[in-house]
């Protein structure tokens, strides 16, 4: 009797995530490519702009930036991202700052072409970087968060992943990142397990965190279809040392939202993927199988994501969570 309960609870589990509520269809996104919410409107960036739709009825209100390197233009469609109730938006080495109305507040030059990504605290910023430097005669490079000026000069190193060969590729590589919640900076590292480290707004230690994660072999399938589309996709003349290792990171993507740390895994079920969730004291919350898209976020304990229909438009569904 125990066993039947306990089964029928898990199917329930894993049953109601299917139930995703279809939002709208986007017919005027030809390429979509970020998303971000706030509680009265949706942000979409595509097409080398940034679509505002009323997250009420799904009608657009103003598309905003077009394709350039002038103001008010994103070489890329930029990454998006509400922070203190402006929308921060990333494309190449430019950060534009604005307002939830679509109105442009300042923009920002970046130094470097291998920034990620760029989070405000306080009157400074946290930014993921790419650096490559020479020693012993080597070149060798890391992913770096450093604590800016708002100037988007360095202050600081907060913290750097392992220095690897400028010649090595994992194409399943392990990953740090970083979120702010608080005027609190989080950073995650996939090299330590599910490890967060916690940092004040000058960059100092207050706490860490490790949880224990399942390891997941990756198949010599996988390794090998990999490895094939990297090398098809490698300019000519070019030669590299590609390698894969033998068990999935333990996570692929880290966010924070409503106060919740969100760890994106590899651990699939069908067409779903495993997110693990923990409040920011590194107490885990939830364990939740989710629809397995690249264009996602969270707001308000709900899921939305975007995905291709049967005529390749895109469209909008949310999961209560």
């Amino acid at each position: 009797m125990k066993k039947a309960l306990c089964f029928l609870i898990i199917l329930f589990n894993l049953t109601m995530l299917i139930n995703a509520k279809k939002l709208a269809k986007l017919t005027d996104i030809l390429e979509a490519a970020y998303i971000t919410v706030s509680n009265d409107k949706i942000f979409i960036s595509g097409d080398n702009s940034i679509h505002i739709y009323s997250s009420k009825d799904m009608k657009l209100i103003k598309k905003i930036g077009r394709k350039g390197n002038g103001p008010e233009e994103f070489q890329y469609s930029p990454k998006i991202r509400i922070y203190n109730e402006k929308l921060y938006a990333y494309s190449l080495n430019k950060l534009s700052i604005i307002d939830t109305n679509g109105k442009f507040l300042t923009e920002n030059r970046l130094k470097g072409f291998w920034n990620f990504k760029i989070a405000p605290i306080k009157d400074n910023f946290v930014l993921l970087h790419f650096s490559m430097m020479k020693k012993n005669k080597k070149i060798k490079n890391a992913l770096v968060v450093s604590l800016c000026n708002n100037k988007i000069e360095e202050i600081k190193t907060l913290y750097s992943s392992p220095e690897n060969s400028g010649k090595k590729i994992n194409i399943v590589p392990e990953t740090i990142d970083f979120d702010i919640w608080n005027n609190k900076i989080f950073i995650a590292d996939s090299h330590k397990g599910l490890y967060i480290i916690v940092l004040n707004d000058k960059g100092e230690k207050l706490k860490e965190f490790k949880n224990p994660y399942k390891k997941i072999k990756i198949s010599e399938s996988y390794k090998k279809e990999r490895i094939d589309k990297f090398k098809k996709n490698m300019p000519k003349g070019i030669k590299f040392n590609i390698s894969c290792p033998d068990y999935f990171p333990p996570f692929h993507k880290f966010y924070i939202f409503d106060g919740h740390l969100y760890f994106k895994t590899y651990e699939k079920k069908g067409d779903k993927i495993l997110f693990r969730i923990f409040d920011t004291k590194g107490k885990e919350l939830k364990k939740i199988y989710l629809p397995d898209q690249n264009i996602f976020t969270f707001n308000n304990n709900s899921y939305y994501y975007l995905k291709r229909d049967e005529n390749d438009d895109w469209e909008l569904y949310s999961v209560k969570i």
